[in-house]
């Protein structure tokens, strides 16, 4: 028999719920249905798991993996749009994700059988709004000399309900991936036997809360928030990048000064030829001033309009290669403390600037009342 006796209980799982009512539901772990390491933030199915809008691609995906070599059995497959994996091997941010979460539907309602699932709307417009999805999946493998053999099932699945999402998701019911795979897929209870489980939330801080929650009263259990572990991680990483590039960004700063001194001492020597034209033209004090409070603005935000542009653009581009690298979604959020230290020391170059041409224009004026 494959059974464990330290399996987890559903009896432990609904306590649990009821110790932190921000649980949504849950999604069992096992060997043959939803599969996951612990402290790892990838889960997927361990068998080919492929779900489509089409019947007929889903039979024809079944009887394409039924039977293939070792060497290439466990490396994932061109898809078409009309298909997306959940299995393990196509893990990360192109996979299907899997939740149970009853919340936030906006259209139609939260599925209530292991027949019916909701779709995120990015998958739902991706495959011209179906009303019913074809899920094709193994529930069996051997391997016999050098050769894969698969028994596989496809299943209709009603599309109970839409909920908003960039990513393709189906959003099923508490503990699907154990009844599904028991009453549909007729894989045995004993392999299906719960080792962990997915818990669902609303939110990454309710996660977080919940795990140190249970992590208290379950101290045999080991609870943590894959997304606050990611979160770590990447700061622990960037804290170390972010002193490197502090110490260059000094450097460029003093450089940048430099640059600025000598520009500041251009545009002063200038602008003392402008004052001295503005004076012979009889123009009054109060108006050669704005004309260089004017002059001085306008060469701040030409470099100012053009350095946040810059700066927004590679703040997005990283983001994006960040959210690659860890299969995570992509958001095109900005932080706003590079800029204002941008806008600062725009003002700062301003003031300096403005100062530099109005002490010049004093010193030629003190210059004039001395000559007459």
């Amino acid at each position: 028999y494959e059974a464990d006796k330290y399996g987890l209980s559903f009896k432990e799982m609904e306590s649990w719920r009821n110790e932190a009512p921000s649980i949504q539901g849950q999604l069992p772990l096992s060997s043959l249905g939803y599969y996951g390491e612990r402290e790892s933030i990838l889960t997927g199915f361990p068998l080919p798991f492929f779900l489509t809008s089409e019947e007929e691609q889903a039979e024809r995906l079944a009887e394409e993996c039924s039977v293939m070599k070792e060497e290439v059995a466990d490396l994932p497959i061109n898809l078409p749009t009309s298909v997306v994996s959940g299995s393990l091997n196509y893990a990360g941010e192109k996979s299907l994700w899997v939740e149970a979460n009853a919340n936030g539907f906006s259209y139609g309602e939260p599925p209530k059988d292991i027949l019916e699932v909701g779709l995120s709307y990015s998958l739902y417009e991706k495959w011209g709004e179906p009303r019913v999805v074809y899920a094709s999946f193994a529930i069996s493998e051997e391997r016999i000399n050098e050769t894969v053999t698969r028994t596989f099932k496809t299943v209709p699945l009603m599309v109970s309900g839409l909920k908003e999402g960039d990513h393709d998701t189906i959003f099923v019911s508490s503990n699907w991936t154990y009844d599904f795979f028991l009453c549909e897929g007729h894989v045995s209870g004993f392999s299906l036997e719960p080792q962990g489980a997915v818990l669902c939330f609303n939110s990454n801080e309710e996660a977080f809360k919940a795990s140190e929650t249970l992590s208290k009263k379950h101290p045999s259990y080991s609870f943590f928030s894959p997304s606050e572990e990611v979160s770590s991680a990447i700061y622990e990483t960037t804290h170390y990048i972010g002193i490197v590039l502090i110490a260059f960004s000094s450097l460029a700063f003093v450089m940048a000064s430099l640059l600025f001194l000598v520009v500041m001492s251009i545009t002063v020597e200038e602008n003392s030829g402008e004052e001295d034209l503005l004076f012979k033209l009889g123009i009054g004090v109060e108006d050669r001033k704005r004309a260089l409070r004017m002059h001085s603005l306008a060469y701040t935000l030409r470099a100012l309009v053009p350095s946040l542009g810059i700066l927004a653009l590679l703040e997005i581009v990283v983001n994006y290669f960040i959210s690659d690298l860890f299969g995570t979604r992509f958001r095109p959020t900005l932080s706003w403390p590079p800029f204002l230290i941008v806008v600062l020391a725009s003002f700062a170059f301003y003031l300096v600037l403005y100062a530099g041409v109005e002490f010049t224009s004093r010193a030629k004026k003190s210059k004039r009342r001395k000559r007459n």
